[in-house]
């Protein structure tokens, strides 16, 4: 919601907006809520400010805070439950470590995926049209998209060519039926080393593209397609910020 207010700010008319950056703010926000109970929007989201979240002694904090304690449920309280119980295996190194590759992993990578995502929308307004009078039809207008709108919402997934057939053309309505062909794709791994934050990435990510849809009109800047070439990065991030009008 945070971010559609920002959007919401723009001049009357269409407005250019990038999401990049926006995106990046987002994730990393709703992150630090989980994991220390604090939100930094509005803040500039870089990695020095991400490495002081870490090391700025927010666990002290939440250590010498007993007066709310019992009414937080934020993972470093988790963690610091554990350190009572198990302090050979829960050290303070060990608890700002379990942090940093929460913030750090967690940020880029749903924010990454959303603007892909996004960038497809724009490059098809077909299937945004689709999306958006799903979102017409299952939730309406007279209220907000929430969580527990997002299982009637099935629209938007994604497709490897190596496994689906046509699955360079973007037609998210092939998995309508919810119906996964098991370890065909796998996003966030199997097994032990599965990713532990996947049902809250499906989440932020859904949440996020449903509430910008269904909230706004969008269109490309131009009417040349944005740029879907891969940078080099580990998460596959976008070679160009995918930007539009709202």
């Amino acid at each position: 919601m945070s971010t559609a207010k920002a959007i919401s700010r723009l001049e009357d008319g269409f407005g250019k907006v990038e999401l990049k950056s926006k995106f990046s703010e987002l994730t990393f926000n709703i992150i630090t809520r989980a994991v220390a109970g604090k939100r930094f929007y509005g803040e500039d989201v870089d990695a020095e400010w991400k490495v002081r979240c870490v090391y700025a002694g927010l666990i002290d904090e939440h250590r010498s805070d007993r007066s709310s304690l019992e009414s937080r449920n934020t993972m470093i309280d988790h963690l610091l439950s554990l350190q009572k119980s198990q302090p050979e295996y829960y050290t303070d190194e060990i608890i700002k470590g379990l942090i940093m590759v929460l913030i750090l992993a967690g940020t880029e990578t749903s924010a990454t995926t959303t603007e892909w995502a996004m960038a497809l929308l724009l490059n098809h307004p077909n299937s945004l049209k689709k999306a958006i009078a799903e979102i017409d039809d299952r939730v309406g207008q007279e209220r907000i998209m929430d969580e527990t709108d997002l299982p009637n919402l099935p629209y938007l997934q994604i497709s490897d060519p190596k496994l689906w057939p046509d699955a360079t053309s973007f037609r998210p309505e092939r998995f309508e039926t919810g119906k996964a062909e098991t370890y065909k794709f796998l996003p966030y791994g199997v097994g032990r080393r599965a990713c532990p934050g996947a049902s809250m990435a499906n989440r932020l990510i859904g949440l996020t593209l449903g509430t910008l849809i269904q909230c706004y009109s969008w269109e490309r800047v131009s009417d040349k397609e944005v740029d879907m070439s891969g940078g080099r990065r580990t998460h596959h991030a976008k070679e160009d910020s995918a930007g539009g009008h709202v």
